[in-house]
C-alpha cells in the first residue's frame, strides 16, 4: 500500500468488466463513477476516473478473444 495516498491499487490502471447488457452496465457505472464515458462503441466502453481506465466489454469474459478479433 503507498503510504502517501492510502491507496492500495496503485499499480493498476485498467480494469475491463465482460457485462451482458452494454447499454445498462454504461448507464450504471456512469452514475457510480459520476463521469461519463469517454470512449463508446459497440465493443468497449471506457471511463477514466481516479486515474484509473475502467473498460466494459460486451461477452462472456473472453477478453484476449475479443482482442484477437481486433
Amino acid at each position: 500500500m503507498d503510504m502517501t495516498t492510502g491507496s492500495s491499487t496503485e499499480g493498476i490502471k485498467t480494469v475491463l468488466h465482460p457485462v451482458s447488457d452494454l447499454a445498462a452496465a454504461k448507464a450504471v457505472y456512469a452514475a457510480l463513477l459520476g463521469v461519463p464515458p469517454q470512449t463508446d462503441s459497440s465493443y468497449h466502453v471506457g471511463f477514466e476516473a481516479a486515474g484509473q481506465h475502467v473498460g466494459l466489454v460486451p461477452g462472456d469474459g473472453n477478453v484476449l478473444g475479443l482482442l484477437q478479433d481486433r
